[in-house]
């Protein structure tokens, strides 16, 4: 018997390109985007203080991820720098770990909804070969746990169909919710369809889903309550609502975003959807249809691609369910077309280190060389994303250094990931929007000792540094310049 009709290698295969993946990730990869450098600069601040802080007091995030990653982080982290390991490395470890246990999770869940080994093996690599899902697992984010727990909260239903298995599943649902707050609503997204074309809608799960996610909630609000109320409705505000986009113009960038994340998925995805078509008398597809139309939406009408990474658990289900029923030429056709998907997201991965636009490598070299270096301005560009704009309503005009937490400035996590106390108050900055026409009020009142400017905006403001002299350059695109005040120490 082949390979690819044993579910047992057929797992193997599939944790081999999963570990493959996360391993070349934290080997070539430096923190990537604003949000993996900040997660980690926040886990360190919550070891030292409890409180899941980015940038001071100015941005709060829940602690679920921080709480979780703490013991194996801190004994890694430890190991780390005695053998002189990059500190990217010991994060995505702990990252890596919680996205295999997510695929173990849902290959049991397929197993049980489908009967056999070999659907639900074929159904747990199609999932894992999502590129959402495996770049969520190769960087610490948070999704990473989320969907651990989430799965978890799936799989209790079928682990036990009574009580137990509600409150198990409803905590399991309160742990995701603490996790990140909006995507613990796709649990429901999942359960509910599923439930529903089984026939039973477990009221009792779902009650108690929503009675942990209340209990954590008010676990999540509890460290911010009440001085410091207004992070946390920004966090809210951020989270659960500044996402979403609606009209033609949201949903074509959305979908060629999608086109280009998934152009080799594209194939695969129809030749799938074409045989579960011929499989109708055979098999019912309605809860992966569901499924697959809610993960369209998705990508159509929210500003984040690895929202729907959760969703391809109605596809991977069908693609599993199809693969069963393939003649053996046409299962070694799936293994080349999966094959093809997971190449294209290791180019895509490594599209990110070669990047110029955002120049991860230069960010970290620029923010360990400020490491130290105080008082500080940066001149720079707005943030581009959409949900950035609840924060600039609230913080552009006092030049707040809060608006660097976006994708184009890893800068300051590495900074204060290599100083032993960060002095915030000693930080500022001046904004130009994409025009490169000043839009912080700040403009040249409050340079510090060091300025720092990047290459789009370096023409624009270097007049303004009379009596600073250059000290450093990091890389082309955006490309960094870090001037010093002539005559002062530091």
């Amino acid at each position: 018997m082949a390979f690819y009709q044993k579910p047992p290698q057929l797992l193997a295969v599939a944790f081999i390109a999963y570990f493959a993946f996360c391993a070349y990730t934290s080997i070539t990869l430096p923190f990537f985007i604003g949000d993996e450098a900040n997660y980690a600069n926040a886990y360190f601040e919550f070891a030292k203080t409890g409180r899941p802080d980015v940038y001071g007091e100015l941005v709060v995030k829940p602690a679920g991820m921080f709480l979780l990653s703490y013991v194996p982080l801190q004994m890694l982290l430890a190991a780390g720098s005695m053998g002189g390991i990059p500190v990217e490395i010991p994060f995505r470890i702990v990252s890596m770990l919680f996205g295999a246990g997510t695929i173990a999770v849902v290959y049991w869940i397929f197993k049980k909804l489908t009967g056999s080994a070999q659907a639900a093996a074929a159904g747990a690599i199609v999932f894992l070969i999502n590129p959402n899902f495996l770049m969520s697992s190769a960087t610490y984010y948070p999704d990473s746990f989320l969907q651990f727990f989430a799965f978890l909260s799936i799989a209790a239903m079928f682990w036990d169909e009574g009580r137990r298995g509600a409150i198990v599943g409803g905590l399991f649902c309160g742990i995701a919710f603490y996790i990140k707050m909006q995507q613990a609503f796709f649990i429901f997204a999942i359960a509910i369809p599923l439930l529903y074309f089984r026939g039973r809608i477990r009221l009792d799960y779902l009650l108690f889903c929503a009675l942990f996610c209340a209990i954590a909630l008010v676990a999540i609000v509890m460290p911010y309550y009440p001085q410091r109320m207004e992070q946390f409705m920004l966090l809210a505000n951020t989270e659960l609502f500044a996402r979403a986009g609606a009209g033609l113009g949201y949903a074509s960038s959305s979908i060629a975003t999608a086109l280009f994340l998934y152009a080799a998925a594209i194939p695969f995805f129809i030749c799938m959807l074409f045989y579960s078509f011929q499989l109708g008398k055979k098999e019912d597809f309605r809860f992966e249809y569901v499924q697959i139309a809610i993960l369209l939406a998705f990508m159509a009408f929210v500003n984040n691609f690895f929202y729907t990474s959760m969703l391809f658990f109605g596809f991977a289900l069908l693609a599993g369910k199809v693969y069963v029923h393939l003649w053996k030429f046409e299962k070694v056709a799936f293994f080349a077309l999966v094959a093809l998907v997971l190449l294209n997201s290791f180019l895509i991965m490594g599209s990110f280190d070669k990047d110029s636009a955002y120049d991860y490598r230069s960010q970290k070299q620029l923010g360990e060389f400020l490491a130290g270096k105080y008082p500080i301005t940066f001149v720079t560009e707005i943030p581009q994303m959409s949900i950035w704009k609840v924060y600039e309503n609230r913080y552009l005009a006092e030049g707040s250094p809060l608006l660097l937490a976006n994708m184009r400035m890893c800068v300051l996590p590495y900074k204060f990931m290599n100083e032993n106390e960060s002095r915030l108050d000693e930080i500022n900055a001046v904004y130009y929007n994409r025009s490169l026409e000043l839009v912080s009020e700040e403009g040249t009142g409050k340079l510090g000792r060091y300025v720092v400017l990047e290459n789009r905006t370096y023409a624009k403001y270097a007049k303004n540094l009379k009596g600073y002299e250059r000290i450093a350059a990091f890389g082309q695109e955006p490309g960094f310049f870090v001037y010093w005040k002539a005559g002062e120490k530091g």
